[in-house]
C-alpha cells in the first residue's frame, strides 16, 4: 500500500520535472517506477530509496539508486546502504519498462548499539551516505519499525 502511494507521488513529481538527461518526463517517471519496483520488500523493516537519475547508454536507459534498509530482528536489525545502477532494458507483461539488470556499485554497513535510538542514528548515517550521491528524490517504500523493532530498551 505504502509503495503504491509512493509511486503515485513520484509520478506526479516526475510529470512536473524537466530533468532526466534528455529523457522526457513521462518516460522518466516510468523508469523511476521500474527502479522502485526492483527494491527489496521482503526482509527489511525499513526501505528508503534515493533515485539518482537516469541517462541513456546507447539504446538502454541506466538509472541510479541508493537504497537504505534495516533488516528484521532475526538479521540483527542490520542497517546498510547500497548504491546501484539499474538497466531498464525490458518490459513487463503490461508493456511498461522494467529493470533487467541491477549492478551493485558500492555498499556500506552502519553499525549501531542495538537500541532503538542507535538504529535510528544508523539509519540517519546511511541516509547521509546516500545523500552524498546527490539524489533527485528520496522515497520511503516500507516503514514498519514501530511494529517490528523490539529492542527491549526503554527509549
Amino acid at each position: 500500500m505504502k509503495r503504491g502511494v509512493a509511486i503515485l507521488a513520484l509520478l506526479a513529481a516526475a510529470a512536473c520535472s524537466q530533468g532526466g538527461g534528455g529523457i522526457d518526463p513521462a518516460t522518466r517517471a516510468q523508469y523511476d517506477v521500474a527502479v522502485l519496483n526492483a527494491a527489496p520488500n521482503e526482509v527489511p523493516v525499513y526501505t528508503e530509496m534515493a533515485l539518482n537519475g537516469c541517462r541513456m547508454a546507447g539504446d538502454v536507459p541506466l538509472c541510479g539508486s541508493c537504497t537504505v534498509t534495516v533488516a528484521t530482528a532475526q538479521h540483527a536489525h542490520r542497517v546498510g546502504a547500497t548504491l546501484e545502477e539499474h538497466e531498464v532494458g525490458r518490459t513487463d507483461d503490461a508493456g511498461a519498462p522494467a529493470v533487467s539488470v541491477t549492478s551493485e556499485l558500492d555498499y556500506a554497513d552502519f553499525p549501531h548499539n542495538g537500541t532503538r535510538g542507535g538504529i535510528e542514528a544508523a539509519i540517519s548515517d546511511a541516509h547521509a551516505w546516500c545523500e552524498a550521491f546527490h539524489p533527485e528524490q528520496v522515497v520511503t517504500l516500507r516503514d514498519v519499525r514501530d511494529a517490528e523493532i523490539s529492542t527491549g530498551d526503554e527509549e
